[in-house]
């Protein structure tokens, strides 16, 4: 591994920036006389990071940004009477700052001190994030992806934390290990024969579906913080599609942006976006690319397994457990005709009521059924 690269998977602490990002926002919001305000977390990378963009030295764009939301606090409790509320909170910060830089520049920035000590250390830690989030981009959409980098970041803390209050530490562990370290590091997935007996887990497939609960605990977590910042639960949705507008792009930006679109799907098909997280920790792939791109005798073996595993302990109800039975199925019939191979137990009995059920399942794309349904005939 070359230097530079080593480097910048050391670099990579999510959890850290996330901390950072945290008690510098507290010394801001107790600045301001608001020590319970937790919006100052989400809006000060963004402003910092707009302010950098604008060729703002470090301490000018630290002054900026304290004052700023210093403004936008005051404004909120003129607004609504309390620090935290009254109006979509990342557009109201932006036009404040973007009024307020111009009038520090005028001003000139000596005649402005803001009353909270300098977060060198803060910054520092989340230097890495910055220079991330920074490439190719101007400062307009540099405050939108700061601003869903500290969302995701902050929403990330705490689906941590309610994993370890809820006994489910080896499930976040091996979530890092086989998604977030990959799609932030671009490294290698950690590999399952060392994962399981580290976490105690039985085999790969209870490990796949694991990761899935942790997924989804993490999207849900992602829409709860952006409700905090928008006026009512029909501004979540918009709200992420513009975020993940600003943050289309490679490396970090895509790992954050990633992490939205899960959110997105999260509210609408639960069910799907289970089934293909565990598609993405077999072959990389959707689910119906994994079944569809000429898939290997040991990728469906792994895909029968998993599936069956969600179809007995599918966290989402019967929607998501149907749905691990039909691809269970869905990955025997693709042995059946890739390979002319039977990689399950069952009957033909059994099979041919199972493919048969699929022939009307409007929930799985059309291209799973006619795998089923080639596999239904070569049983008669």
């Amino acid at each position: 591994m070359s230097t530079t690269k080593q480097h910048e998977n050391e670099s990579f602490a999510p959890l850290d920036w996330a901390k950072a990002i945290d008690d510098a926002g507290l010394g801001m919001a107790e600045a301001s006389g608001a020590s319970d305000c937790s919006i100052t977390a989400l809006c000060w990378p963004a402003v910092y990071g707009y302010c950098i963009a604008k060729g703002c030295s470090d301490q000018e764009a630290f002054v900026a940004t304290a004052t700023s939301i210093d403004l936008l606090l005051s404004k909120n409790l003129e607004r609504s009477g309390t620090y935290f509320s009254g109006g979509h909170q990342r557009q109201l910060l932006f036009d404040l700052t973007e009024a307020h830089l111009e009038q520090c520049r005028s001003n000139g920035w000596g005649s402005i001190a803001p009353q909270v000590e300098h977060p060198r250390e803060q910054i520092n830690i989340i230097e890495p994030l910055l220079e991330g989030m920074l490439i190719s981009t101007n400062p307009e959409e540099a405050f939108a992806r700061l601003w869903g980098a500290s969302i995701v970041l902050t929403a990330m803390l705490q689906t941590r934390e309610e994993c370890y209050d809820s006994g489910l530490e080896p499930h976040w562990n091996i979530f890092v290990a086989r998604v977030l370290n990959p799609s932030f590091k671009n490294i290698p997935k950690e590999e399952y024969s060392f994962l399981l007996g580290v976490w105690g887990v039985p085999d790969y497939a209870h490990a796949s579906v694991m990761i899935s609960r942790v997924q989804r605990r993490f999207a849900k977590q992602i829409r709860t913080v952006i409700q905090e910042t928008v006026d009512d639960e029909l501004q979540v949705d918009p709200e992420l599609n513009e975020l993940r507008r600003a943050l289309q792009g490679v490396g970090m930006v895509e790992a954050i942006c990633e992490s939205l679109r899960w959110a997105c799907r999260v509210e609408h098909d639960p069910a799907t976006l289970a089934v293909d997280i565990i598609a993405f920790d077999i072959a990389d792939k959707n689910v119906e690319s994994l079944f569809l791109d000429s898939p290997s005798i040991d990728e469906l073996i792994k895909a029968k397994d998993c599936y069956k595993i969600l179809r007995l302990m599918g966290e989402h109800g019967v929607v998501e457990r149907r749905r691990g039975a039909y691809l269970y199925l869905v990955a025997i019939a693709s042995a059946m005709v890739n390979y002319g191979r039977r990689i399950s137990s069952q009957s033909n009995d059994t099979l041919r009521r199972g493919f048969g059920t699929m022939r009307e399942e409007r929930r799985l794309p059309r291209s799973l059924r006619i795998i089923a349904m080639k596999a239904l005939k070569m049983l008669d």
